[in-house]
């Protein structure tokens, strides 16, 4: 038997109203209203497994998915998450389509996401502050991901966004405020016993 739930392998009890705000999220995506959900809760209360199931109407819909895992162990590295998500996406590319999605930035997106063609040939000589440098990479990058998603609607994953490396979560931050109609939607799964801090997307929806 089908129904609005038969992409799910197991039903989500009492997931009703999360699943509500992620679907509209989504739709709102796929017409280019870019957006972020928070999924936040302690170890254990099903913010895996709520992803999971949302990630599989969002294949289905022909979002790309680019997911991240973010760890203790790397919150210091830089673009750590992001690395992790968009590796396997650029891997899935051809060199053609990866080429013009690129927009002749690879050297400054090898910065963020390994695997773009980083030729030294096409690398600025000069030295650049530091500043200078990190706002060359965010706007070249938010370009890329504008592209991708005009090409194909994506979703981001960053599960364990409490460990969130910061330059990342600064970067995704950038780009939802410099490209609020990319076909793009964030979703992070928090858990605020982990972080002193709060939720890096705190000023958006909120799925507890």
């Amino acid at each position: 038997m089908t129904g609005p739930n038969s992409w799910l392998p197991l039903p989500l009890v009492g997931r009703q109203q999360e699943l509500t705000v992620i679907r509209r999220a989504l739709g709102a995506a796929a017409k280019g209203d870019a957006g972020a959900v928070v999924i936040a809760g302690g170890q254990g209360v099903g913010k895996t497994r709520l992803l999971e199931a949302v990630l599989a109407e969002a294949t289905e819909r022909g979002f790309i998915i680019a997911h991240g895992t973010a760890s203790q162990t790397d919150a210091d590295v830089p673009y750590a998450i992001l690395g992790e998500a968009f590796t396997p996406v650029v891997r899935s590319l051809d060199s053609a389509t990866l080429n013009k999605l690129a927009g002749g930035a690879a050297a400054d997106l090898a910065r963020v996401v390994p695997g773009f063609d980083a030729n030294p040939a096409s690398a600025r000589l000069t030295p650049e502050a530091p500043d200078d440098l990190t706002m060359r990479v965010r706007w070249h990058f938010m370009q890329w991901v504008e592209r991708l998603a005009a090409w194909q609607p994506l979703v981001l994953v960053i599960d364990n966004a409490h460990w969130a490396d910061p330059s990342s979560v600064g970067l995704v931050q950038f780009i939802l405020r410099h490209a609020p109609r990319a076909r793009l939607l964030v979703l992070a799964a928090h858990n605020p016993t982990e972080s002193a801090v709060g939720a890096p997307f705190g000023n958006r929806s909120c799925c507890c």
